[in-house]
């Protein structure tokens, strides 16, 4: 009964790891992403109401199981750690925000957990210690979960421009930090497409009109090229949190 038990744990948290892996190599704008952030996020809801319903009491994840020793353990939490370090980046890499907001929503769930669930609690019924540890859970899954969900089920019509890239550009800049003495950055030059008539291979542009230089993160750089068309859309959001695709 005990190894049917823990085998039951550790394929709940085996799936977990399979699935979050497949996130992590899953275009954010396919459709196999949507449906796939929907599951990862219903799997701790459904264990819930499945306890709920036999009126068993949801395990912790590792307690109660010696045989497993303390090396097991600490590798496979310490790789669940970065496994939701790396997804959390990849869910959010779709919107144009500073690293700050990474770390921050990366801090945020683990104050939650520490001011909710961190201190030791007194033994509690069956209801109240499943409830716990499905919360325990979801403060990590609400954040990636709402971010995902915004534009992975945002089904408003965008706001289009379209752009020539007349000219790819990078350049290393030296700042005054102790830890990082450089960083590259990368810039495209742009000309609106509907400044320019005539065939591709001869270009009139309106008059005066002149290239606008903007920087872009390394990943859009390492998608396009001189003579390239870029087109930008600018979605509305399903939570109103706008974000922009390219294509």
């Amino acid at each position: 009964m005990r190894n049917r038990l823990l085998q039951r744990i550790m394929f709940s948290a085996v799936t977990r790891i399979l699935l979050g892996i497949a996130l992590l190599f899953t275009n954010p704008l396919s459709v196999t992403f949507r449906y796939l952030i929907v599951i990862i996020f219903l799997l701790p809801v459904i264990r819930y109401i499945f306890h709920v319903l036999q009126h068993t009491e949801m395990d912790t994840f590792f307690t109660g199981y010696p045989q497993l020793g303390l090396v097991l353990p600490f590798f496979i939490a310490t790789g669940i750690a970065v496994l939701y370090v790396l997804v959390l980046a990849h869910i959010l890499q779709i919107y144009t925000t500073s690293y700050f907001w990474w770390i921050l929503m990366i801090i945020i769930p683990v104050i939650c957990w520490y001011l909710l669930f961190g201190k030791k609690t007194p033994p509690a019924e069956v209801h109240q210690h499943n409830m716990r540890a499905l919360l325990r859970t979801l403060a990590f899954y609400i954040i990636p979960f709402f971010f995902a969900v915004n534009y992975a089920f945002d089904f408003s019509v965008p706001r289009h421009m379209k752009y020539y890239i007349t000219r790819t550009d990078h350049t290393t800049i030296a700042i005054n930090d102790p830890d990082v003495s450089e960083i590259d950055v990368y810039y495209f030059y742009l000309l609106p497409a509907d400044s320019m008539t005539g065939p591709t291979h001869w270009q009139t542009v309106s008059e005066n009109a002149r290239p606008l230089r903007r920087s872009v993160p390394y990943w859009l750089y390492k998608r396009f090229n001189e003579g390239d068309y870029l087109n930008e859309e600018e979605h509305r959001g399903l939570f109103g949190i706008k974000w922009v695709s390219y294509r």
